[in-house]
């Protein structure tokens, strides 16, 4: 999980230092991501896997801010299709996988047009 992604701005650039995700000014470092059999059951039962939520991490996702707190990422797996996660911050880089699920149109339609609207 290393890239660094910002939820205002909603730009993604890969860095060393790990995933930061930004809240405003507040820099928040995704190291790694804890798994229990709790989530992982719950995930599960969305239809979709722990590696397919991890890609969604290290890959090409939006941000937004969650309720709660949480940080949402909606971004497309290696499948192919696109994945909505919601994390939870533990503290120390450490986030918690509260759910995650297939994107809905709204999430797909939301990542297009900010896709569309990067740099190449």
């Amino acid at each position: 999980m290393i890239a660094e992604t910002t939820i205002v701005a909603a730009r993604r650039a890969i860095t060393s230092a790990g995933i930061a995700v930004c809240y405003g000014t507040v820099m928040v470092r995704i190291d790694r991501l804890r798994w229990d059999p709790n989530n992982v059951g719950h995930i599960f039962r969305h239809g979709v896997r722990t590696n397919e939520v991890q890609e969604v991490v290290d890959g090409d996702s939006i941000t937004r801010p969650g309720q709660r707190g949480r940080v949402l990422l909606t971004g497309p797996a290696v499948a192919g299709r696109m994945v909505t996660v919601v994390l939870e911050p533990e503290g120390g880089g450490v986030f918690y996988p509260v759910t995650a699920r297939p994107a809905s149109r709204k999430e797909r339609r939301e990542y297009q047009t900010e896709k569309a609207g990067e740099p190449p």
